[in-house]
């Protein structure tokens, strides 16, 4: 993924950063990770929230309900890259190492 032409508004330690929307939106639609405070629906409240979402263009939709989020969303950021195939890592090691048996000790 290319990033955002937008300024970086906080860097976390792996280099993501969120963007407010009030300083921009994405310039192409897609799946977006999203920032959403927390707010109180019927006595009910929900926490705050940390969901991935569709953005069209204009409006932020949850993919699982095909609802319009877009009120509640205050801060965005790309997705990263899918992690590496397990299949594509050398193995030149075990990916979890066991404590040996006393069995295999003898």
């Amino acid at each position: 993924m290319k990033p955002c032409l937008v300024e970086k508004q906080t860097t976390d330690s792996t280099g993501f950063y969120w963007i407010r929307v009030e300083d921009g939106l994405p310039k192409r639609s897609g799946e977006y990770m999203t920032f959403s405070p927390s707010q109180t629906v019927l006595g009910q409240d929900f926490g705050a929230r940390i969901t991935t979402l569709r953005f069209t263009g204009s409006r932020w939709i949850s993919s699982f309900t095909c609802r319009e989020e877009g009120g509640r969303v205050t801060h965005w950021m790309p997705l990263p890259e899918p992690p590496v195939s397990q299949a594509a890592l050398p193995r030149s090691e075990p990916l979890v190492k066991t404590e040996r048996s006393k069995t295999d000790e003898h």
